[in-house]
């Protein structure tokens, strides 16, 4: 096992509760969509009650620093995932890596070079980042082990994550980049649209997706 993903996060949820809906999208396929104001006045799960950031980052690094030196010895790369909806409070619980700046501060803190992340390009765009900076300088410290590869329009406070060949940014020119700092990994189908009819949590979907960065891939190595 080459890479291991792993996340950070007492409040792992996709529903309602966290702002997510689904809205009308191509050929009558259902987008989610996330809007912060659906929850914002919202309070705390009771499970969970409220978490501050201080105590998030004390208990990250607590948890993390034995993890990484396992993953030495073991050989096996960690790629950790950012937080997804990348706001910084959610029902009352602060949340960690909703930013690139959080993500390069982690490594600092951890630097082995077995300590990655999950380079999720629709997180990283909901953030509001340069997603092509991101991989390039990212990507070159060597940080980037393992990619989901997904498209959103919009960005926090309220976006809609689309089919992979009709969000905000150019597909093309991000897998150009993770051939440019010489990107050797996984790179993964994330989130689709639900389409009527599909099966098993969007296979048709995923399918299309898996095509989609199989051309973007050959499309990049064909290139001179």
């Amino acid at each position: 096992m080459p890479v291991f993903q792993w996340r950070w996060s007492p409040d792992f949820k996709w529903g309602p509760e966290v702002g997510y809906k689904s809205v009308p999208g191509r050929g009558g396929a259902l987008y989610r969509a996330f809007d912060y104001d659906l929850v914002k006045d919202l309070p705390p799960f009771e499970e969970l009650g409220a978490i501050s950031y201080q105590q998030m980052w004390e208990r990250l690094l607590y948890f993390a620093k034995p993890l990484v030196e396992a993953a030495e010895k073991a050989n096996v790369k960690l790629a950790l995932h950012p937080k997804d909806p990348p706001v910084r409070v959610l029902r009352g619980i602060a949340r960690l890596f909703t930013s690139t700046g959080e993500i390069e501060r982690f490594f600092q803190a951890v630097p082995s070079p077995w300590n990655g992340f999950t380079f999720c390009q629709g997180t990283v765009a909901e953030m509001g980042a340069d997603v092509l900076d991101a991989i390039r300088r990212l990507g070159r410290q060597g940080r980037i082990h393992h990619v989901h590869l997904r498209a959103v329009r919009g960005r926090v406070p309220r976006y809609v994550e689309t089919f992979i060949d009709e969000g905000d940014l150019d597909m093309l020119e991000a897998m150009r980049a993770y051939k440019e700092v010489g990107y050797i990994g996984a790179i993964v189908s994330d989130h689709t649209p639900g389409i009527t009819g599909d099966i098993n949590e969007g296979k048709i979907g995923r399918s299309f997706s898996h095509g989609y960065i199989r051309a973007l891939i050959q499309a990049v190595n064909s290139e001179r």
